[in-house]
């Protein structure tokens, strides 16, 4: 210990020595031992509660008003500066050597003003070395004034840091405390978030306050844990320098956290790993490992649903955190417990490696989703409310529902969300092509059941350029899963691209390359995306292909389509905006102005043409998609009309009905998992792919609903609202009024839809054709979904009367769900 004597100079003592100096003290009748360890401690107690009174003050003053953190935080550099200048003079002026002596006063004070320096940076660290200052300044209240004033104020903006970057742990600690032990209410459904990103935000947020108002779960608990997700390095498990690192925020993360702890989410931390730990901890991960006991106590607070998510951008993380957390035993104990249910939602690309997750049997009470947010984003273009983004509104469709234009794509990156584009517009970009009046009408009946009418289906004229610098590496894996279309890669001459339905370029979309093939692309392209998977890039790369279109492009239907994941406050759109107004204002002047000016579109006009952003994380995780599934419930939907549809048909023409069975009851069987002789032994891979087939087209047969109507609706002049009522189809594939009041000639309805029933076959056969399927050659009536051949990918003129029926069966249960037409019931 060390202690000043009347010389102002330091000494060391013992504890045993100021044992003795006290007794000393006590026999003179001054002071015992006693009574100054009680001072000490009595001090130190005061000291420590001023201190969490003064932290709890300023912790409710940062979380509770707004107004305060903000001002802090714009602040404090400046309230640094002013303390520590303070601080600087005070123990300048403290450390003078002789305050009797005024000669060289300046010299003297400039002398020690290094330590001054030093001495007053030690203020935010807490340190106070009261032994520098000289006898004079100690004598001096009001030098000693300024002297705690200092200190105090610096203390104070060392406490603002730490409650700014740390205490957000502190606050959550306590909050989480309380509504975990002091009122632990129970609730039907608890969504645990492991991880924290923008994909967590805006799934939580939009639980709480979805915007589909009939989504509301006010019997909810929601917590977000910060999981470490990095690679464990054993011999980096401890330092002060990671453990800051992990328990800092970044000022998105704390805004966002801070807003949903407000809204009522609760939040926790775990410094231990979910994938690297130790096979003995592996069945008690939750409480061993990662010591998440509130975790567990919420779990049996529980009475409905534990809904997991990990969205994370590792994937690994996620498909082996998913992996670990099954085995738990926390987990197992509660849905074992009642009819209660475990859902892992991971974020991963849905294809064949991560799919086993969801595939891989474990407990009939635990569910792993995997969400693949590139394939959700541009799923979502295909919902009925963005028929403006799809492609029949970028073809003339003639008055029999056939399209006389072709329709040309550009899609720049060819990963994953390019991937899924093409795909998409090859699908739903298929239509029947235009031809003289009658030639392709189809005579059902001369057809026989071997088709031998000579008149076939074709095509409408379709084209899709795809340009990515690495092409040569991701081509090989495309071409080899599509033996049925015709992919030129690389082509050279004006043959190849008629020849081929989608062309692959390994070009760098920055090189003078690129820019003089879109030369000679844009006066025919219609429609172009941008998903190189950088934000910035597909922004800028829009921009120049916008004032390019400008240039060479010859039609005013054109659509670029930009990939953004995360717009903080809303930058690119307001370029999007900006350049489309442009856009819309260049095509409003009139001759009289020479384009120098209009005067229709107002400067602060939002306008969504032709640049439109799509893919944002705001977007795709709301609780509509994630958790209620709406694609898939409208899927489910589709479905179960469709299958009713086809039965009342077969009961009027004396024919027995087919077996009905749910979504859920297919599912089981090819998997497995109903209670029959196949039980509890493995699926085949038949058995796998033939679900998944099937699953997939009613999941296309809901989302291509808008694009039969606007056909029809287009062709047939008719208004969407008014419908076709009163029209019923008769046997196969022959319609009729039911009644004398009769809008429109049976013959021309009857036209249009046997186009349709040809555009549906035209639809089936290209996205079977973009999954890999394709005709045996050796046994055209073949099925096999092993070796993916298809008996019915084949020309519509091919088809017998019962095969064509489900094309138009499909037409109908269409038209009953967008209200076109009754159901056969009403």
């Amino acid at each position: 210990m060390i202690l000043m004597n009347a010389a102002n100079e330091k000494v060391v003592v013992t504890l045993d020595q100021l044992r003795a100096y006290c007794e000393h003290l006590g026999e003179k009748g001054l002071c015992t031992f006693n009574e100054y360890a009680c001072a000490l401690t009595g001090g130190g107690l005061v000291s420590a509660a001023i201190f969490v009174v003064l932290m709890g003050a300023l912790a409710y003053l940062f979380y509770k008003k707004e107004g305060a953190l903000n001002w802090c935080d714009r602040n404090l550099t400046y309230a640094f500066v002013i303390v520590w200048i303070l601080g600087f003079v005070v123990y300048d002026v403290g450390m003078y050597p002789d305050h009797s002596v005024k000669e060289n006063a300046f010299w003297a004070l400039l002398g020690v003003a290094p330590m001054a320096v030093i001495h007053a940076f030690g203020m935010f660290i807490l340190q106070s070395d009261v032994s520098a200052i000289h006898d004079g300044c100690h004598n001096s209240a009001w030098f000693m004034f300024f002297f705690s004033i200092a200190h105090l104020l610096a203390a104070f903006i060392s406490m603002v840091f730490v409650i700014k970057h740390f205490g957000f742990n502190i606050v959550a600690h306590v909050i989480r405390v309380y509504k975990t032990y002091f009122w632990p209410k129970e609730k039907e459904n608890l969504y645990i978030f492991w991880g924290m990103n923008d994909a967590t935000y805006y799934l939580a947020k939009d639980i709480i306050n979805p915007k589909d108002s009939n989504n509301t779960h006010p019997d909810a608990r929601i917590m977000i844990i910060r999981v470490n997700n990095a690679k464990e390095d054993p011999n980096k498990r401890i330092g002060m320098d990671r453990l800051f690192s992990f328990l800092s925020l970044s000022n998105n993360n704390l805004d966002n956290l801070q807003e949903l702890q407000k809204m009522g989410c609760l939040t926790n931390s775990t410094f231990g790993s979910l994938t690297d730990i130790q096979a003995s901890n592996k069945n008690d991960l939750i409480k061993r490992e990662l010591r998440l006991n509130s975790v567990a106590k919420l779990m049996n607070r529980t009475t409905g649903k534990v809904h997991m998510f990990f969205l994370d951008d590792n994937e690994a993380f996620n498909l082996q955190a998913i992996g670990n957390l099954k085995r738990d035993t926390t987990i197992n104990r509660f849905i074992n417990e009642g009819d209660r249910k475990v859902i892992f939602y991971c974020h991963a690309r849905h294809n064949s490696i991560h799919r086993v997750i969801e595939d891989e049997p474990s407990h009939q009470n635990i569910e792993v989703k995997v969400i693949d947010s590139s394939h959700l984003s541009v799923e979502q273009l295909k919902l009925p409310e963005n028929i403006y983004l799809q492609p029949v509104r970028y073809v003339d469709i003639e008055d029999d529902a056939t399209v006389s234009s072709a329709f040309k794509a550009l899609v720049i990156g060819f990963s994953e969300v390019g991937l899924d584009m093409v795909r998409f517009l090859y699908e739903f970009g298929a239509f029947v092509k235009y031809k003289k009046k009658d030639e392709n009408a189809p005579k059902n009946q001369n057809v026989t059941a071997e088709g031998t009418e000579e008149n076939p289906v074709d095509r409408s004229d379709f084209h899709c350029y795809v340009v990515d610098k690495e092409m040569n590496s991701l081509s090989g894996s495309f071409v080899s899963k599509t033996p049925s279309i015709n992919v030129a890669i690389n082509p050279t001459s004006e043959q190849e691209y008629q020849d081929a339905l989608i062309s692959l370029h390994h070009i760098d979309c920055k090189s003078a390359e690129f820019y003089r093939k879109v030369e000679n692309w844009l006066p025919t392209v219609n429609y172009i995306v941008l998903a190189t998977g950088d934000d910035e890039l597909n922004m800028s790369q829009a921009i120049r292909l916008f004032k390019l279109a400008i240039r060479y492009n010859n039609t005013s239907r054109l659509r670029i389509m930009v990939r953004v994941q995360n717009d903080e406050n809303g930058h690119f759109q307001r370029i999007a905006h900006h350049y489309n107004r442009l856009w819309a204002a260049e095509r409003r002047s009139t001759p009289k102005e020479n384009k120098m000016n209009q005067k229709v579109i107002h400067a602060s006009t939002e306008i969504n043409s032709p640049i439109t952003l799509f893919g944002s994380a705001e977007k795709i995780y709301t609780f509509d998609h994630i958790i209620n599934e709406s694609l898939k419930e409208s899927a489910k939907k589709f479905r179960e009309k469709y299958d009713n549809s086809l039965n009342n048909h077969l009961k009027e023409m004396n024919e027995e009905p087919n077996e009905i069975i749910s979504w859920e009851e297919e599912q089981n069987r090819a998997m497995q998992l109903v209670d029959n002789e196949y039980k509890n032994f493995s699926p085949t891979y038949s058995g796998i792919m033939g679900l998944r087939r099937k699953q997939s087209q009613n999941y296309a047969n809901s989302l291509h609903i808008k694009t039969k109507v606007v056909l029809a609706c287009t062709a047939l002049k008719i208004d969407a609202n008014l419908g076709l009522c009163g029209l019923i189809r008769q046997g196969e594939t022959t319609y009729k009024w039911d009644g004398e009041n009769n809008p429109l000639p049976i013959e021309t309805v009857q036209r249009v839809m046997d186009v349709l029933a040809q555009t549906e076959h035209l639809r089936w056969v290209a996205t079977h054709e973009i999954h890999g399927y394709q005709i045996d050659n050796d046994n055209p009536k073949s099925k096999d979904e092993a070796r993916l051949f298809q008996r019915y990918m084949c020309n519509w003129n091919k088809l017998t009367p019962r095969e064509r029926s489900y094309d138009y069966n499909t037409i109908d249960v269409s038209f009953q769900e967008a209200k076109l037409i009754n159901e056969p019931n009403q």
